[in-house]
């Protein structure tokens, strides 16, 4: 009976640690996709939560081979960011789209994804 107390002890603790893994908003897609190759540079580029991301705190940025290109950020309905892309400092290259944000639980999150754009001459 002793050796089977810590065993459920362990198993409670283990439970409560995944409940608040789980608590954490996450990425559930992007647009471009992580690793997209485009033949020319969206209008736009998005990322979507598990959960409504605090607009208070929330960033959405992208730079490419020639800088930062500007955005006009807003939310974009449905769990998500967005950014309009506003600049003409764009051109085939690979592209960084960086993220801020954070859900229910108020942890600050942040993160990253990437496309290339390859246009045919």
């Amino acid at each position: 009976m002793t050796l089977a107390r810590p065993f459920v002890y362990m198993i409670v603790l283990f439970a409560l640690a995944g409940s608040v893994a789980l608590a954490h908003m996450q990425v559930t897609k992007t647009a471009p996709e992580d690793g997209a190759s485009l033949s020319k540079v969206p209008e736009s580029v998005q990322v979507w939560f598990s959960q409504e991301p605090k607009s208070d705190v929330s960033k959405i940025t992208m730079t490419g081979p020639n800088g930062e290109v500007k955005l006009f950020v807003h939310p974009g309905g449905d769990k998500s960011l967005m950014g309009m892309v506003q600049g003409d400092n764009l051109g085939d290259g690979d592209y960084v789209v960086a993220w801020q944000s954070a859900g229910d639980d108020g942890a600050l999150q942040d993160g990253e994804y990437k496309f290339t754009v390859r246009s045919s001459d």
